[in-house]
């Protein structure tokens, strides 16, 4: 009579598992260097000051149609990180935002920068007969070269880009 081999069951070495576990640390340190995600961060914020400007450039021009005057105080600057005097906020409420008119009618609320400091915040401004919004972008500088204004280190839209 033959005796049939004792099959043993295996499991994995320390060796596999640790072959496989510098596998996929490799994996996962090409994937984020590859997708880079503070650059996929500062791409979303750009977009989001994109649409945001537009929805503003929309709310003040169709407060222009409807009180032939542009919203707020002529030749003053306004911040989307500072309220005007007197205004209580918050600073994306319509009434009492950083714009210094209650603007309800044209938008549900008033945009703000994504980050809205010293440097990444909303610019309005308007003369006699323009006005213009600036945004500062952190990924999509081509926008910021190719919009037609005069300056290279803002995204500007309005009609008279050369007000700020």
């Amino acid at each position: 009579m033959t005796q049939s081999p004792i099959k043993k069951s295996s499991g994995m070495t320390m060796i596999e598992i640790l072959v496989s576990m510098a596998i996929m640390l490799l994996l996962i340190l090409v994937t984020v260097l590859l997708t880079n995600p503070a650059e996929l961060q500062a791409r979303g914020r750009d977009e989001k000051r994109l649409s945001d400007i537009a929805v503003l450039d929309r709310a003040i021009n169709e407060y222009n149609l409807d009180n032939a005057s542009y919203p707020d105080a002529v030749d003053t600057t306004r911040y989307s990180n500072a309220l005007p005097l007197n205004n209580t906020g918050p600073y994306e409420n319509p009434a009492d935002g950083w714009i210094d008119i209650n603007l309800t009618a044209y938008v549900t609320r008033l945009p703000t920068d994504p980050l809205n400091d010293n440097t990444y915040r909303y610019t309005y401004r308007h003369g006699a007969f323009g006005y213009v919004l600036n945004a500062v972008l952190e990924e999509e500088t081509d926008f910021m070269l190719n919009d037609g204004g005069n300056s290279n280190s803002f995204y500007e839209l309005g009609n008279d880009l050369t007000i700020l």
